[in-house]
């Protein structure tokens, strides 16, 4: 089975999807990049809802100012990686709604920096100010996207996000593809041109290899 992944894959990853018999097709079908930004003053708590926003910050000159400020975040990926920096994690949810839930129900007299991508949903940030949160946002990158027509032959595709999904759209078709999807806001894009997927669990590349699995009914 030839599987397209529309962005690069760790070797660990890839790896297991050998194992199971699975060829993996890699085509990045969109990439980020820093925007410039003034940083902002530093509220009680930060909040991410994507570890690009944390690639960002990293390579700031001030990410020493918020290595000790509590983190609130959106996927296990992100929280590995601030804990792996040394940073409290406080709470971690799988989407952004669900997390402004979280902090609404358990945190609403706490002010917060949020650090995000240009394109977004924007339930967080209005969950938020209905509820009343001080919240500073900054834009911190973009992202671009970058179709390509896949010639090669291929049975599934992995689809991590709405805009990869989009970028995929523009220059290919769905036929008879099946697709792996990394969440619930990347599928309600992929429904707007199939309705043969399936969603992980939790965004997660665990999760996904698991649903792969469970699709191609291996151990």
């Amino acid at each position: 089975m030839n599987l397209l992944s529309t962005k690069k894959l760790n070797s660990t990853y890839k790896d297991q999807l050998s194992n199971i018999g699975i060829n993996v097709i890699e085509v990045p079908m969109i990439k980020t990049v820093s925007i410039g930004f003034d940083w902002p003053k530093v509220q009680e708590s930060i909040i991410l809802t994507s570890s690009n926003s944390l690639k960002v910050l990293k390579n700031n000159s001030r990410f020493d100012e918020i290595l000790n400020t509590p983190f609130f975040c959106v996927g296990k990926n992100t929280k590995r990686k601030l804990i792996n920096l040394g940073i409290k994690v406080v709470e971690c949810e799988n989407s952004s709604i669900e997390l402004a839930n979280k902090i609404i129900s358990k945190y609403p007299n706490m002010s917060f920096n949020y650090f995000c991508g240009k394109i977004r949903l924007p339930q967080l940030e209005d969950n938020l100010k209905s509820a009343n949160i001080f919240l500073i946002t900054r834009e911190v990158y973009d992202t671009i996207s970058i179709p390509k027509i896949i010639d090669q032959d291929f049975d599934s595709v992995l689809f991590f996000s709405p805009s990869g999904v989009k970028s995929y759209a523009s220059r290919n078709s769905f036929d008879s593809k099946f697709c792996f999807s990394w969440g619930k806001t990347t599928s309600k894009e992929i429904i707007k041109n199939t309705n043969n997927f399936v969603t992980s669990n939790q965004p997660t590349m665990k999760s996904m290899i698991s649903i792969i699995k469970k699709h191609l009914n291996k151990p």
